[in-house]
């Protein structure tokens, strides 16, 4: 589902997205998906006696082959509207720019301390490293950087390959050699595009997995990390690629049971799916404007209880087919929004409720009060679904 929602997002917005992929990907995704790719590459059938735990090599392998300008785009990304473009010789592109995590500081350190001849971006006191980027989208007109990055990386992997084996985490490896090494190499640079900016709010990087948000507020979603198994996560990717693309979700779903696959949902897990369905056709048929004066309401198998010693609340789903208490959670900070809903309220009404009761008069405070709470309430819309928005205005 990731690779066909993926390249049909970017086929909306690019006439062409190559391939490059190995002969078991070319059965899947061309002979029996019959995915719209353009030109399709089998270069990575070169990589299968490598140690499949490399999966930077993947990477610096298709990167090299690249003659003119290109855009590298992981297969767990997806976009709503095109890449910017210039023609500027030295331009680069690259998805988000953010601080660096604690966890590559480490990885860093164990390379440095293991490796031979570490390239010397790579073998600077830890402190004088200002940032990080992802480069789930990578890509610009400047060849000869890309060259000079999959030379070097090549190299060191090369003259590693034994004492890799060592290293405790393999993986933040790989993203030491991609992520950080080109970090590296961008510093140096001017004329860089970074899709999101998280150097200042380390916060923004989560815009990339905020499905709830997306069209109307995001436009670009990667599944980094973990969240490629984060069950909500995967549910929303199904969810999106049966509204947007209705034909490739049923080619997935029929390859998937001819591998006599059972769906284990529940009655009330295909019910939630479908009332999810219905909220995202609503959200994609009107703009930003128009969904917050939508009325939102709580579903009936939701509960709020407030608890009298306390005054706390607390949120109970129920399975209204069973009749069991599915989860039950106290509601604290921005959380506790969810009651204003047990009967229907719009966006616009919430938001100027909250507005008069803060006192909130600063037009920045009121745009950063605004946001937080629209992706509150669509992630109970669109992730959770315990509200129904589209009640009529």
């Amino acid at each position: 589902m990731s690779n066909c929602f993926s390249l049909l997002t970017l086929r909306r917005e690019h006439s062409n997205v190559d391939l490059y992929t190995d002969d078991f990907g070319f059965d899947i995704l061309i002979n029996q998906l019959n995915l719209p790719y353009g030109d399709v590459s089998l270069t990575l059938n070169s990589l299968k006696n490598e140690d499949h735990r490399l999966w930077i090599l993947g990477k610096i392998k298709v990167i090299e082959l690249q003659e003119k300008p290109f855009v590298h785009v992981d297969n767990d990304v997806f976009t709503w509207e095109p890449f910017p473009k210039s023609n500027q010789n030295d331009y680069l592109l690259v998805q988000s720019k953010h601080f660096v995590p604690d966890n590559y500081k480490l990885a860093l350190l164990e390379v440095q301390k293991k490796l031979t001849n570490v390239p010397l971006p790579l073998n600077k006191d830890i402190n004088e490293y200002n940032f990080n980027v992802n480069v789930g989208i990578v890509g610009g007109n400047d060849i000869d950087f890309f060259q000079n990055w999959c030379n070097t990386a090549k190299n060191f992997l090369k003259e590693n390959k034994l004492q890799i084996t060592d290293l405790e985490n393999i993986g933040y490896f790989n993203q030491i050699i991609e992520e950080f090494f080109i970090s590296c190499l961008l510093s140096e640079r001017k004329n860089v595009t970074y899709l999101i900016d998280c150097s200042n709010d380390p916060n923004v990087l989560d815009s990339v997995l905020q499905f709830h948000l997306v069209p109307f507020l995001d436009r670009y979603i990667h599944l980094v990390g973990i969240a490629k198994k984060n069950e909500l996560a995967c549910k929303q990717l199904e969810l999106r690629l049966k509204h947007e693309f209705p034909e490739y979700h049923k080619k997935v779903i029929d390859l998937i049971n001819s591998f006599d696959c059972k769906d284990s949902s529940s009655l009330y897990e295909k019910m939630k799916f479908e009332r999810i369905s219905k909220s995202l056709q609503i959200v994609y048929s009107y703009k930003y404007r128009e969904l917050k004066s939508l009325k939102i309401k709580l579903y009936d198998n939701f509960t709020i209880y407030e608890n009298e010693e306390d005054g706390s609340f607390c949120f109970i789903e129920v399975d209204p087919f069973s009749g069991i208490e599915l989860h039950k959670m106290s509601l604290k900070g921005i959380n506790q929004l969810i009651c204003y809903f047990a009967e229907p309220l719009s966006l616009n009404e919430l938001i100027e409720l909250i507005k008069r009761n803060l006192q909130i008069n600063n037009d920045i405070e009121v745009r950063q009060m605004e946001k937080n709470i629209v992706s509150s309430i669509f992630e109970e819309i669109l992730l959770v679904g315990s509200l129904e928005i589209g009640l009529g205005n």
